[in-house]
């Protein structure tokens, strides 16, 4: 990714894994679908109050989700129907914003 090096460290099936998951990894990002089941903002807080430094990317094929996810914390919006390119520029930002 042009000097950005990503590694997938894991993944969740069932939402309420994700902030153990988090808090016992402690990745760096987070790549989340928005349309998860059961997802809800408390799982974001938790995650971001586990692992202060991580950065979420939200993935929707619903663009007009985009607000309902940023005013929920997430740092991105990505939406699936857009491409691998804009995934991998949100992430680039990100990773490199730090």
């Amino acid at each position: 990714m042009n000097g950005v090096a990503v590694e997938v460290v894991n993944e969740v099936l069932v939402i309420d894994e994700l902030p153990a998951r988090v808090d016992r990894l402690q990745p760096d990002l987070l790549l989340l679908d928005w349309q998860f089941p059961q997802l809800a903002q408390t799982h974001l807080i938790d995650v971001q109050h586990r692992c202060p430094h991580i950065r979420i990317i939200a993935l929707s094929i619903h663009a007009e989700e985009r607000d309902a996810a940023l005013s929920a914390g997430v740092d991105a919006f990505v939406n699936k129907g857009d491409g691998a390119e804009h995934l991998i520029e949100a992430i680039r930002k990100l990773i490199e914003g730090r």
